[in-house]
């Protein structure tokens, strides 16, 4: 999250953030919402293009300092839909949250502005 283009403090706020800046070929296919993913709370949103004939499916979480977004392409909806649902099977730490990711475990907590030439 601290080396994000977008202005951006957490992977909902990063979701909605890259939706504005789309170009006008992209048509939002379903809205931002909450979902969860392998027991833990994610943002999800579909877009596709026309002209293209592409869906894309994004599911985005944050863990510890990360957002991490899985990016789901294809012309077919339903083998996306099935591919989400796949999903379930990941293990992700227990900090995975799309809006307060937190260091956890033997990882040191993510501090904002850390990585200087000093440190």
């Amino acid at each position: 999250m601290f080396f994000t283009p977008f202005p951006a403090n957490n992977a909902l706020e990063l979701v909605i953030t890259r939706r504005i800046i789309w170009q006008a070929d992209y048509k939002v296919e379903l809205p931002p919402a909450r979902t969860t993913v392998a027991g833990h709370p994610f943002t999800f949103y579909a877009y596709w293009s026309p002209i293209a004939e592409l869906h894309w499916y994004v599911l985005a979480t944050e863990i510890r300092c990360h957002a991490v977004q899985f990016v789901l392409t294809s012309r077919d909806t339903k083998l996306l839909e099935s591919l989400v649902t796949d999903l379930n099977k990941i293990k992700l730490p227990e900090e995975a949250n799309p809006t307060a990711g937190a260091g956890g475990g033997d990882f040191p907590v993510c501090i904002k502005d850390y990585a200087t030439d000093e440190t």
